[in-house]
């Protein structure tokens, strides 16, 4: 992660790009990495930064990977609630609250980010990703998560 986040906030690894051809090798890799540390996502912002698309492009292949791979966690987990042979509902009562809140913060992410979307360059884009990936290297070394 740690790597990664240096690969976005240093100016002379951040004008580092990589040409199309090298995307199902970067995706096989930030998926792998990230699937090992839980960190998808960030991963994969991190090598589509490098790629030289613009803004929105950017923002719509994240969301449309992020979207796949949701959906293959959505029937992995699906199936394994309805394999579950405890009787048991896999989903408490308080944690109802909880996945409510998530999806309606997803969702309002979706429109404030539709809202801002023609003022943010892919520069903003780099800096915080690599801040975030920061954030997290750190937090995984310090073991705070």
């Amino acid at each position: 992660m740690f790597v990664f986040a240096l690969f976005e906030l240093l100016p002379g690894l951040r004008e580092l790009t990589f040409d199309r051809k090298y995307l199902l090798p970067g995706g096989i890799l930030s998926g792998f990495f990230g699937g090992f540390s839980g960190h998808q996502g960030a991963l994969r912002s991190a090598f589509l930064t490098k790629t030289g698309i613009s803004t929105e492009a950017f923002v719509g292949t994240n969301a449309f990977i992020g979207f796949l791979v949701d959906l293959a966690r959505i029937v992995t987990y699906t199936g394994l609630f309805l394999l579950a042979e405890t009787g048991k509902h896999p989903i408490d009562q308080e944690q109802w609250p909880l996945i409510l809140t998530g999806i309606f913060f997803a969702f309002m992410g979706v429109i404030i980010g539709k809202q801002l979307l023609h003022k943010i360059t892919m520069k903003m884009v780099q800096t915080l990703t690599g801040v975030l990936l920061l954030g997290i290297a750190f937090a995984l070394g310090f073991g705070v998560i």
